[in-house]
């Protein structure tokens, strides 16, 4: 199998996995690639999951940086209600 053709069986794969890791690379392709081709796309497909993995974590934190704003952001605004309420209490 040429070069080419790998690289196309390692695209595939990997835009399979792009929506599930649970994909895989039928063995009838397989049958035909050379052990080296294997590892190469074996390769590829860890490097999937790790990224998909490192993806998630970056998700994550996302969510947790937007509800650690709006906590914040709640703070701010008692606080400022606050400083109004002793304001008033001040000039009464």
């Amino acid at each position: 199998m040429t070069r080419y053709s790998t690289w196309i069986l390692v695209g595939a794969a990997l835009s399979v996995g792009c929506g599930n890791l649970s994909k895989t690379v039928p063995r009838s392709l397989l049958a035909g690639l050379s052990v080296e081709n294997k590892l190469t796309l074996f390769e590829a497909e860890n490097e999937l999951a790790i990224a998909w993995d490192e993806h998630e974590q970056a998700m994550h934190k996302i969510l947790e940086v937007k509800a650690a704003t709006t906590e914040a952001q709640d703070q701010v605004s008692l606080s400022r209600e606050d400083k109004a309420r002793a304001e008033q209490k001040k000039n009464v």
